[in-house]
């Protein structure tokens, strides 16, 4: 069975950390190639008060912001 849609992981440029670029990671469930815009979430952590734990989430609001260094 083929389909055409796909999830994918994406990173996008999200800003400026004085000259050095950062970029966020989002996650996107649904990519077709009929789809108009692909529907992307940020990809967030979230800690539990209860047990102090962090999971990644999706969120709207506090993506994960990442900073590349060449090695």
């Amino acid at each position: 069975m083929t389909t055409d849609m796909e999830d994918r992981f994406k990173i996008e440029h999200f800003g400026r950390i004085g000259e050095a670029p950062i970029y966020k990671l989002s996650y996107c469930p649904t990519v077709c190639s009929t789809c108009e815009k692909a529907l992307c979430k940020d990809i967030g952590v979230h800690s539990d008060d209860k047990d102090g734990f962090q999971r990644l989430v999706l969120t709207d609001d506090f993506p994960i912001v990442v900073r590349f260094k060449k090695a």
